[in-house]
């Protein structure tokens, strides 16, 4: 389970099921044009080469890449899913290639039955037009649909799925086997309240800054870890922002005044210190007459911008 600091809400089977139905469709657009495609080109064995080459890039892509960068594939970002792992981050790209457990089982049986209409395909009836290709691949994917192997994989597509039902965090096999979890966009971003568990959470840790601009006179302070000492709240409550103790005393840009303390602005309302891998935010400046220590609410006025980092 997603650890209890974090306020998540996992995502219901109807709509992951709807995301599956979804990533289908968006497979099926790509993946029959291709092989009615490759059907016409030759029937040599380099055709299933160039099949299991499409099929790797198309994996690679729609799940892993998508996964790793952007937190799920089209259909669960266009449902408003995110793939998070137990500390409610991005996963790493040894977790997005985990998940494609399934699809990988899926495309050894298509690659499978590609071999096996090359293989059982007489050379008279050998596709010359696209309709004729459409109608071999219909034909003897009718006939390898009651294949052993059809049944056992669909056994464990199935088994995959259903595991979602009985598992805690709503998890299917993938999940488990990669240590991820599926839920919603909006808890993804719910950590921006400032009663939320997160910021209890938070305060206390240690993050790394490092300098956006590699010109900025702050690149050579920069990088360098920082404790998150306090929530800062500005008047109009519109953004998230932390106090943040540097390790040593810098020099402020456009201030001739050296601090330790600086304030992190997040980019918008919907994120957080660990909403996103390289999360861009705002370096602020605090006001040389104002105690921190005794006072975290503030007006827009009150804060210099020095500034854009990267939080890790």
């Amino acid at each position: 389970m997603i650890k209890s600091a974090f306020n998540v809400q996992y995502v219901n089977r109807l709509r992951r099921f709807w995301a599956f139905l979804l990533d289908l469709f968006l497979y099926i657009i790509f993946f029959v044009p291709v092989t009615i495609a490759l059907l016409l080109i030759s029937f040599e064995q380099k055709t299933i080469l160039y099949f299991c080459l499409y099929l790797l890039f198309l994996i690679g892509f729609f799940q892993v890449y998508l996964t790793f960068r952007l937190g799920g594939s089209v259909g669960k970002l266009t449902l408003d899913i995110k793939v998070v792992t137990q500390e409610k981050e991005y996963v790493s790209l040894g977790q997005a290639l985990i998940r494609t457990f399934p699809y990988i089982i899926a495309s050894i049986y298509l690659i499978a039955f590609l071999h096996y209409v090359l293989d059982n395909l007489p050379a008279v009836q050998y596709p010359t037009s696209v309709p004729d290709a459409f109608r071999t691949v219909i034909f003897w994917g009718k006939q390898y649909f009651t294949h052993p192997l059809a049944i056992i994989v669909g056994g464990i597509l199935l088994l995959d799925y259903c595991l979602a039902f009985v598992v805690p965090g709503r998890q299917t096999l993938h999940d488990l086997l990669a240590g991820t979890y599926a839920i919603t966009r909006e808890s993804f971003y719910a950590e921006y309240n400032n009663k939320n568990p997160y910021l209890m959470n938070i305060i206390g840790e240690t993050v790394l800054l490092k300098n956006y601009r590699s010109n900025s006179i702050l690149a050579t302070s920069l990088p360098q870890k920082a404790v998150v000492k306090a929530y800062v709240k500005l008047d109009n409550d519109r953004l998230n922002m932390f106090l943040l103790e540097l390790t040593r005393q810098i020099k402020l840009e456009g201030r001739n005044i050296m601090s330790s303390h600086l304030v992190i602005q997040l980019q918008d309302e919907h994120s957080s210190l660990r909403s996103g891998r390289n999360q861009v935010v705002y370096l602020l400046a605090p006001p040389a007459n104002i105690d921190f220590e005794a006072r975290y609410e503030l007006s827009e006025d009150d804060l210099l911008f020095l500034d854009f980092v990267v939080v890790e």
